[in-house]
């Protein structure tokens, strides 16, 4: 459907159609206020049809006759579950020239959105569902060009997506109205210049958009799995956003199973502290202590993988603090279990890893990009005002920290971490060599801090290479 944001550099006859006078109007459901449709619901042979029509003021102009017919044209030899089936083109004896299409008992994305009627389901569903309707028009040439809230229909009964109004759509067989057309809030950057490549990663474009908005009604922030899910589809840049429809769904779903892996391993490590806190023997005193090495395991994320072995010094030293009632040592451990593991932080550098070489084929075409000289690291703090910036930020956090011991190093380094992401932007090609340099730079003040106290206790930190 169109709305007053939608737009068209061109206008447009037709072809003579059927007259069938057997379509009873039931009721008007939409009227375009600055473009030229109506879309009405009428009754045919027992059940509810749309007709899809001209403003009584553009009824007779061909022009935009044949922009309907051209609609009609590449609409018709769609069939999939989420795009609305095109039945017919008749001439109705009071709409004139009009477009059959199934009738959806639902409404529109925008709807949902104003309402806040989503689940984090529901946003996962519509999303995976769009991704298969857009896989299916790019496998056939067309690109929809008009994807928003607007034009995505939500059913009531399921809640699956229709995708509806294909008045902008363009496809290779089609030789005229090619000039930029859309709707200005979900347009990429090509389809708002004149002459530009479109193919299907400017649906991509406004995919992201859509997504990012359903994001945004949950309440999710930046570094939310969809929000950057969108960031990668919205750039500016063609060659960096998802290759195909196809590609974008499997993102979807790899970041899904992820999410799933860690509230997994999240339920089974409270599970397991509990179990053991509840089923201590009376009278049982605990006697031992979690030594700085099993520590230093815990805050590495292993204390998972010792809980599930059976029979190890790690699991029964961490069992018997855990079964003590507000220890330090206790709570030390509790804080570890709750920070994000070592293995979930490796899944999440792996599935940037991923989308980078993803990028990177994407971009052959492009100016390649050479990574910083290597120099030395204090090379590298003179010469760059971030990493100088990253270098007293990590000196001024060392020396307000508490006496060095794992728990204490592994919280030191998320905290870096955090600055390196509030400093540099992620877009940034040499974000991961700034992390690298800025954590080397915290192991080995760390390693010097320790080496001045006692050569006994090199065990919980490793040098740095």
């Amino acid at each position: 459907m169109e709305t007053e944001e939608s737009f068209i550099t061109d206008s447009p006859a037709t072809e003579s159609a059927p007259t069938d006078e057997s379509y009873l109007l039931d009721l008007r459901l939409y009227t375009s206020s600055a473009g030229c449709a109506e879309v009405w619901r009428v009754r045919h042979r027992g059940k509810f049809l749309i007709l899809k029509c001209l403003k009584e003021e553009c009824r007779q102009q061909p022009v935009w006759q044949r922009l309907l017919q051209r609609e009609f044209d590449t609409a018709y030899t769609l069939s999939h579950p989420h795009i609305v089936q095109t039945i017919d083109l008749i001439t109705h004896p009071q709409l004139g020239l009009s477009i059959v299409m199934e009738y959806v008992e639902g409404h529109t994305l925008r709807h949902s959105l104003q309402e806040h009627a989503l689940s984090p389901n529901d946003v996962q569903r519509i999303a995976l569902q769009l991704c298969d309707a857009l896989d299916y028009l790019h496998a056939r040439q067309v690109v929809h060009r008009d994807l928003k809230p607007e034009n995505i229909l939500v059913s009531l009964r399921g809640g699956n997506v229709k995708l509806i109004d294909f008045g902008f759509a363009d496809s290779d067989t089609h030789a005229e109205f090619k000039q930029p057309a859309g709707t200005l809030r979900y347009a990429a950057p090509e389809q708002l210049t004149e002459g530009a490549p479109i193919d299907g990663r400017t649906d991509i474009y406004a995919l992201g958009k859509v997504v990012g908005e359903m994001a945004q009604s949950l309440g999710l922030g930046r570094w939310s799995r969809l929000q950057r899910f969108a960031r990668r589809c919205c750039q500016p840049n063609p060659a960096r956003r998802y290759a195909s429809a196809q590609e974008a769904k499997q993102a979807l779903q790899r970041r899904q199973h992820h999410a799933l892996w860690y509230a997994t391993v999240l339920i089974l490590i409270t599970c397991l502290a509990l179990l053991f806190f509840f089923v201590r023997p009376k009278g049982e005193a605990p006697t031992s202590s979690v030594s700085n090495s099993t520590l230093t395991e815990a805050g590495q994320a292993t204390t998972t993988a010792d809980l599930q072995q059976p029979n190890t010094p790690q699991r029964q030293e961490i069992t018997t603090v855990l079964q003590q009632p507000n220890t330090p040592q206790r709570q030390e451990i509790t804080t570890v279990l709750q920070q994000p593991s070592m293995p979930q932080q490796q899944e999440r550098q792996q599935e940037n890893q991923d989308e980078e070489q993803s990028t990177t084929r994407q971009e052959s075409q492009e100016q390649s990009y050479s990574h910083p000289t290597p120099l030395t690291l204090a090379e590298d703090i003179e010469r760059d005002p971030a990493m100088r910036h990253l270098y007293l930020f990590t000196t001024d956090l060392l020396k307000n920290a508490p006496p060095s011991d794992t728990l204490t190093s592994f919280h030191l380094l998320q905290l870096v971490k955090e600055e390196v992401r509030r400093t540099i932007s992620h877009d940034n090609p040499h974000y991961h060599w700034y992390e690298l340099c800025a954590t080397g730079v915290l192991n080995r003040l760390l390693w010097n801090r320790q080496q001045s106290k006692s050569p006994s206790s090199q065990h919980s930190i490793r040098e740095p290479n």
